[in-house]
């Protein structure tokens, strides 16, 4: 039976058992980011006396309550700026003393989501595979991914890429300690959907994160979302316009940012967010960004260039990732947004004034082409695929055939809905795959996606799934079943009812984007 009582460098934790599986949880991995701290990259954790008792999670970062797809019990969770702590749980008898460890960086928009969200519960992977999992917590909305530095002096330092920095220090607290917890620092995959994919998407294009983990997991990323630091710096200027008289009055920037509450910052994302970005209606503000130094340059185009981090990677999406935007509207405004920015992305890829300069002749223009890839163009279901490919599809192929050339990568798709979802037109649609990889069907949204059945297939599908993570995890490759990606013949996993193997699927759509996007393209082919 493994020690619930571990001396780490910070001080004693007492953890607790829960039949087959141990638990610490609340462990800090860097000092609360208040005070003087608030708008500073993470710093180092100080000592505690005595034990800390890590039987209870710690409260999840500042967001607003209203807000996302997050289950009834994250809008009940205490929250608080003071919320960098992370959770372990780890078999309760393992069979190894140095156990393949899994970080997970949950989704939300960059603005909801917590580690200890029950719908992140390990539990079922530690048990299945003699893993030790780990979840962490990240600062979210402004006090994460807006970017104030323009306005740091000598006496008040302020710095930008906070939550991304956060990522890689939680990172760091595994390779320095979790072998305390029975788990391999030399053997660490990285795993994260929608938001927590982007940000792993992005780490592979940091030298920061070099050495913190070895293998990576991207469910669902946005690769292209990083714009680069002036442009945030041209978002954080509209939002100062919510908080300030004067964004261009650097000392009243920087007392505002000193006195604001939390709920404060949030209204005025809202707010933001509920403008439109007027400018820029496609741009999301709160996101990493290429600030030149954490993130040299855009992610795909250092993947391409060979200026990624060589470490195994499996990357995939979901059937239709639109449709979920589409049919259900998040209920806080800093999220409604996301559906008209990916809509306007969408139509510009396919606005007719791209024919007209693409010239005449007889090969098919590419926004034309694009077009009638999407059948029923531009009514709300074709329109949905369209801006889930554009977002999510077509930017992690991109990723795939860069990344394949220099790391072994596995490419997949996820296809299986149950049948309220596919009566709902919904689908497979974004974060479906949630619910095979953590086997959560006794969650809300389990019971709610199978309530007219389906949940024998999730479990078939949850044991297929959760097999391939988990030999990832141990050996940083699938199962004998899953070919690696190469650009020659695209070998990706279809996870369906009955899993399978195909070459390039959705060849059309593929050349189609290529087409229009040509320039992101040619950096791959």
């Amino acid at each position: 039976m493994r020690a619930l009582e571990i001396h780490t460098p910070n001080g004693w934790l007492r953890g607790i058992a829960d039949g087959e599986v141990a638990h610490w949880r609340g462990i800090p991995f860097a000092a609360p980011p208040v005070d003087e701290l608030r708008w500073r990259a993470p710093q180092p954790v100080q000592p505690w006396s005595g034990f800390r008792e890590a039987d209870s999670f710690g409260p999840i970062c500042s967001q607003p309550r209203s807000g996302g797809l997050g289950s009834a019990a994250m809008r009940r969770m205490p929250q608080s700026e003071d919320c960098l702590t992370l959770n372990v749980t780890a078999p309760a008898d393992p069979e190894s003393d140095a156990l393949p460890v899994m970080v997970f960086i949950h989704g939300g928009a960059y603005v909801n989501g917590a580690g200890s969200d029950p719908a992140y519960d390990g539990s079922t992977l530690v048990r299945r595979g003699q893993v030790v999992y780990v979840s962490i917590n990240y600062r979210l909305g402004a006090l994460g991914w807006m970017h104030f530095d323009e306005y740091a002096t000598a006496d008040r330092p302020i710095d930008s890429n906070l939550g991304l920095r956060d990522q890689l220090a939680a990172l760091a607290w595994v390779q320095e300690q979790i072998a305390l917890f029975g788990g391999d620092p030399d053997r660490v995959t990285v795993f994260g959907e929608s938001a927590g994919a982007i940000s792993i998407t992005t780490m592979l294009a940091s030298p920061a994160a070099r050495g913190l983990f070895s293998g990576a997991i991207a469910q669902s990323s946005a690769p292209r979302v990083v714009p680069p630091l002036e442009q945030a710096h041209r978002w954080t200027r509209e939002y100062l316009g919510y908080l300030v008289a004067n964004p261009d009055d650097g000392d009243e920037v920087r007392g505002m940012l000193a006195e604001v509450t939390s709920t404060e910052l949030s209204l005025a994302l809202s707010r933001l967010s509920a403008a439109g970005l007027r400018d820029e209606p496609a741009a999301i503000p709160v996101v990493p960004v290429v600030d030149g130094e954490l993130v040299p340059r855009l992610p795909v185009a250092a993947i391409a260039a060979g200026e990624g981090l060589p470490v195994p990677l499996v990357i995939g999406t979901c059937d239709r990732e639109g449709t979920l935007f589409s049919h259900f509207s998040p209920t806080h405004a800093s999220l409604k947004p996301t559906w008209k920015q990916m809509v306007t992305k969408a139509h510009s890829f396919v606005d007719p004034v791209a024919d007209v300069e693409h010239g005449d002749g007889d090969e098919t223009p590419p926004a034309t082409q694009l077009r009638e890839i999407y059948p029923g163009y531009p009514k709300r279901g074709a329109l949905a695929d369209l801006a889930g490919d554009g977002a999510f599809w077509y930017p992690s192929v991109e990723v795939m055939a860069a990344h394949s050339r220099y790391a072994p990568t596995f490419a997949y798709r996820y296809d299986y809905a149950p049948r309220l979802m596919n009566m709902m037109g919904v689908n497979a649609t974004h974060g479906g795959e949630l619910l095979p990889v953590f086997g959560i069907y006794d969650s809300d949204i389990g019971r709610f996606m199978t309530a007219l059945g389906g949940r024998g297939h999730y479990e078939s599908l949850s044991a297929t799934m959760q097999d391939q993570w988990l030999s990832f995890a141990h050996r940083h490759r699938p199962l004998a079943d899953w070919p690696a990606y190469d650009i020659d013949h695209r070998l990706t996993m279809i996870f369906d009812r009955e899993s399978r193997v195909e070459s390039d699927p959705r060849a059309d759509r593929r050349r189609a984007w290529q087409a229009v996007t040509a320039t992101s393209s040619s950096l791959i082919e």
